[in-house]
Order: structure tokens, then C-alpha cells, then sequence
């Protein structure tokens, strides 16, 4: 996947993502895959992000940049050997958080909705759509 077709996301944290799941189910959205990911965060100048996402589709570098109260990424690549990149991103800006979560994906009108449950202390969730 390169920058030109990476999708848009729009982030809504939500109290209950299974209440939310059900309403698109009624709206007609059609549940098609579960994915378990892991973001590994790296330390990075403020306004930049830099991650390597891991999950059943493969492994990706992610390199993201604030701009105009957005981020746009600058880096979506697939990596073959993760082992040995996380180790050489480690030595040189440590990591700075590693996220589980798993992404639900719905087709809906020829679209793709994802929604990320993230458990968080007080039992919330957050939910992101990927439209395509």
C-alpha cells in the first residue's frame, strides 16, 4: 500500500463500540473481518509520528506529519523483516508506546468502516472508520 491510496480515518471515542456495531447492522453494514493489530510508537519530534503497525495482512513502517491540524502521511510501506527494523528504530529513538487493539471491518454502501476497541481504564472504547 503506498501514501496514494492509504484511507482517510475519522477518530470518535465511544462509550459502547457494540451498540454502535448494532445500529450499523441495522443500517445494513455486513461484518467481514476481525483483525488483531499492534502500533509500536517511536519517539519523535513533535508534530511527527512514526509507527510500525503489525497484523494478519502484514507489517507496515508508518511515517505521519502534522499539518494544517492534520496528520498526512508521509510513509505507508510493507516490511519484510520487522524483527530487525524494530530493533534498529529502538537503538535509535526508543520506543515511546506499544497499542493492541482490534479492528472490526463492515462493507456498507462500498465502504469500509473499521472500528478499533481500545480498552482504557474507564471501560471506554474508541471507534475509527477507514473509508475507502
Amino acid at each position: 500500500m503506498t501514501q496514494s491510496n492509504m484511507p482517510e480515518e475519522l477518530k470518535i471515542r465511544i462509550q459502547d463500540y457494540r451498540k454502535v456495531e448494532e445500529q450499523l447492522k441495522q443500517l445494513g453494514a455486513r461484518f467481514y473481518e476481525e483483525l488483531n493489530v499492534v502500533d509500536t510508537y517511536f519517539n519523535q519530534p513533535s508534530g511527527e509520528v512514526m509507527k510500525i503497525t503489525e497484523d494478519d495482512s502484514g507489517n507496515y513502517l508508518v511515517n505521519l506529519k502534522s499539518r494544517n491540524g492534520k496528520f498526512e502521511i508521509v510513509k505507508y510501506e510493507k516490511i519484510a523483516d520487522i524483527q530487525k527494523l524494530k530493533s534498529e528504530l529502538t537503538d535509535k529513538f526508543g520506543v515511546k508506546t506499544v497499542l493492541k487493539k482490534e479492528c472490526r471491518f463492515f462493507d456498507f454502501i462500498k465502504k469500509i468502516y473499521c472500528f478499533k476497541a481500545k480498552r482504557r481504564r474507564k471501560k471506554e472504547y474508541s471507534l475509527r472508520f477507514r473509508i475507502i
